[in-house]
């Protein structure tokens, strides 16, 4: 299963039952859980095939004459495969087998991925690496849908047959945004406070004191509005209609007839997670004030959560709503100070957040701020994030602003520089063609620069006293680009022609051929010198006649091996005074000149 191959592992499964060696639990969850293996990169699906075998295997599970009964563990495995296939009529025909109490009920992993699938299904499916949104009540639906399984939820819960965590109540949270409903968005902060005991910290929506006129909604469509749904608790207790499904829950009276029944709620000890499903719905209301009272709340006493890079990203987007292009440069500061390692990404969202202030006077100063930071702590710049900064400079149509903009980024373009010139270290998990890519993307920003000092000469935005200067800079930068592009289209070709030859391979009628000639032919190696690749062709040659040598014994081939051992101490000593510069023969230099 490690290695994919699912039909070979399905086969030794149907032979142990053949030969009376009946499969335990655990052999079923192998099988179950390489099923998904293929899928731990983004943008892969589960073929359907695979989802059949394992939905099959699944119900021979539950008949009565089966051997092993599955556990809750079995179930979320198979649910799992099914929601990362995008199969709901399987997933639900799995959920729909699922005991409502005693062994092999839900437990918290599999409300999780049901509500995980539920949502990933409303908005899109995988295709290639990205989802697409659907536009329609399907997610409405949807999240109709998730108010009904939250409502089982919290009656569990309440009686002590669930645990609730942070990854669920995220998860709810997060199938609750994807609604076109300002209510949907809001109960996220209702959901919060009825699992974490966490206060609201703004007005519901509908109260008197709640303004929502500054919001850009969009139309719902009203047939699919929520349904009234309720579930009966064992006591009696009759949770509020879906609407409603996020009110504050009482937990139960005690009762001497249930002594082992809960009388306080186990509440949600609030995490990264949550903390972002928070941020993201204050962002999608226009709420920024409450978003960081519940960043405050979480991350000081009696909490102490730690903000992780998601945390800081959903932050980021909240300021660029609301054009809070100095409080995002200040935001990269503090996360320097508490440990967190700054992607280029996140100095691009940083800088496109000054770009939505743009009118304030203010913003190239917090963009400087920005571009000082990525200086200081990133050995390359982020090149896409030096063009955000060189558009930003030129929308204030100010010469002042513009030449400041072009001195500020001359240490990188001398960074940029070295790099098209020797490229980019060799780092593992980069291919050949990303570090194309990578000098591509430098060419382009160099164009960019190009193109800003044409600007400033043609609007006249510097006195032409300085023009002699500026055109001596667009030499020296057109000169440059002119040789890394050729130098790219060499480089280009080159892999494509290398590719093309590893795909072609050799000849058909020398890929057969296994005679002491092609055994013992000599490849170069490109990486050496050509006289350090002339000299290998003795030292394997006088192996070669060692080891051909037929009928040899041991002690017979003492001699052999004695004179082999002189041949190669000569040829090492040989090696070592060309490598110091002591031997430089005629031959060789004639060599080295073709």
């Amino acid at each position: 299963m490690k290695r994919g191959r699912v039909n070979d592992a399905i086969k030794i499964y149907n032979e142990m039952k053949k030969r009376g060696q009946f499969p335990d639990s655990y052999t079923y969850m192998l099988l179950f859980r390489g099923f998904s293996q293929d899928t731990t990169k983004l943008g892969t699906k589960i073929r359907a095939e695979a989802v059949s075998k394992a939905t099959n295997i699944y119900n021979s599970m539950t008949s009565p004459t089966s051997r092993v009964k599955p556990s809750i563990m079995h179930t979320n495995a198979v649910l799992r495969l099914c929601a990362l296939a995008g199969d709901m009529d399987a997933l639900w025909g799995v959920a729909g087998k699922i005991p409502e109490h005693g062994p092999g009920s839900a437990d918290t992993i599999t409300y999780t991925t049901l509500l995980s699938a539920i949502r990933f299904d409303a908005i899109g499916s995988i295709d290639g690496t990205a989802y697409v949104e659907q536009i329609g009540p399907q997610r409405q639906q949807a999240v109709n849908e998730g108010r009904r399984i939250w409502q089982e939820v919290i009656a569990k819960w309440r009686s002590g047959e669930l645990q609730l965590d942070a990854e669920l109540v995220s998860q709810m949270g997060n199938l609750l945004r994807i609604s076109k409903r300002i209510e949907d968005w809001d109960d996220v902060l209702s959901l919060v406070q009825q699992t974490t005991s966490i206060e609201r910290q703004i007005a519901p929506v509908g109260s008197p004191e709640r303004r929502i006129e500054h919001v850009r909604l969009e139309p719902v469509d009203k047939d699919v509005e929520e349904e009234p749904a309720s579930v009966v608790d064992e006591d009696g207790w009759v949770p509020t209609p879906a609407s409603n499904a996020f009110k504050p829950v009482a937990p139960h009276a005690y009762d001497p007839q249930h002594p082992k029944r809960p009388t306080r709620l186990a509440w949600v000890e609030p995490g990264n997670p949550i903390l972002s499903s928070i941020i993201r719905a204050c962002t999608l209301m226009r709420i920024p004030k409450t978003a960081l009272a519940y960043w405050n709340i979480i991350t000081s006493e009696p909490y102490n959560i730690k903000p992780d890079m998601a945390n800081y990203q959903a932050i980021l987007r909240l300021y660029g709503i609301n054009r809070q292009s100095g409080q995002a440069a200040s935001l990269i500061q503090q996360m320097h100070d508490v440990g967190i390692q700054v992607t280029g990404k996140t100095y691009r969202d940083a800088l496109d957040v000054c770009a939505r202030n743009h009118k304030s006077s203010s913003t190239m100063e917090h963009a400087t701020q920005i571009i000082d930071n990525m200086q200081k702590h990133m050995a390359y710049p982020d090149v896409p994030a030096l063009r955000k900064y060189l558009s930003l400079a030129l929308t204030t149509d100010s010469g002042h602003i513009i030449t400041t903009a072009i001195d500020r980024l001359d240490p990188f373009i001398h960074i940029l520089r070295s790099r098209m010139v020797h490229g980019v270290d060799k780092k593992v998990g980069i291919t050949p063609e990303q570090r194309l890519d990578d000098k591509d993307e430098t060419a382009g920003f160099f164009r960019n620069v190009i193109s800003v000092i044409d600007t400033l000469m043609s609007r006249e935005l510097v006195p032409r006293e300085q023009f002699k200067l500026w055109h001596e800079r667009r030499s020296q930068l057109n000169a440059l680009l002119t040789r890394s592009l050729k130098t790219l289209t060499t480089s280009r070709s080159r892999l494509q022609q290398r590719r093309s030859e590893n795909f072609d391979g050799s000849p058909a009628g020398e890929q057969g051929k296994d005679s002491a000639d092609s055994r013992n032919a000599y490849t170069p190696v490109p990486d050496e010198p050509r006289w350090k690749q002339e000299r290998l062709r003795p030292e394997r040659a006088v192996r070669d006649f060692v080891q051909r040598r037929p009928g040899s014994e041991p002690h017979e081939r003492g001699h052999y091996s004695l004179r082999l051992d002189a041949k190669c101490r000569d040829l090492r000593r040989d090696s070592e005074g060309r490598d110091n510069g002591m031997v430089d023969l005629p031959g060789e230099i004639a060599m080295r000149e073709q």
